[in-house]
């Protein structure tokens, strides 16, 4: 199985990439915001279709707490992306999305 996992840089998407090395019979794709920017939707369409992924972990998220408040755009704007990149997999994959920041659907 082709396994996406979106914010790789991150606390949670790091601990899984270092579970990732012990589980054999899978494909992960680890990506972030510098190789998979979920704020664009063309480029996560994109991505979805050429590397075909059958299911997706997203531990993508701004979580700069103390920034949070004085950068709400940019807060709002990934944490909000993470929906719109969610829905995006669903319409063209008609796969699982598993979301880990909050519930958008």
């Amino acid at each position: 199985m082709k396994i996406l996992v979106t914010g790789a840089y991150g606390q949670l998407g790091s601990e899984l990439k270092e579970l990732a090395d012990d589980i054999s019979g899978h494909q992960f794709l680890f990506t972030d915001a510098d190789t998979l920017n979920i704020a664009d939707e063309k480029q996560v369409r994109d991505f979805f279709e050429k590397e075909k992924p059958e299911f997706v972990i997203n531990c993508a998220a701004y979580t700069a707490v103390d920034k949070a408040e004085t950068e709400m755009e940019a807060a709002q704007k990934v944490n909000d992306s993470t929906c719109i990149a969610g829905k995006i997999y669903t319409a063209v994959q008609f796969r699982f999305y598993s979301h880990f920041n909050r519930l958008c659907f």
